[in-house]
């Protein structure tokens, strides 16, 4: 699972290297909450297709 995570976000535009972001709480808060919308849609996606 984190490596689809990974596969998808990357190359849909999410680039944390090009963010202005200069602190690291900033960042991580970031990527939590890209992980966590990436994990319901992987799991409203499960439900809507009966898995």
């Amino acid at each position: 699972m984190v490596r689809g995570l990974l596969q998808k976000t990357k190359p849909s535009g999410l680039d944390v290297e090009s963010t202005r972001l200069q602190d690291i709480r900033r960042v991580e808060k970031l990527l939590c909450l890209v992980m966590t919308a990436f994990v319901r849609c992987y799991k409203m996606k499960d439900y809507l297709t009966g898995l």
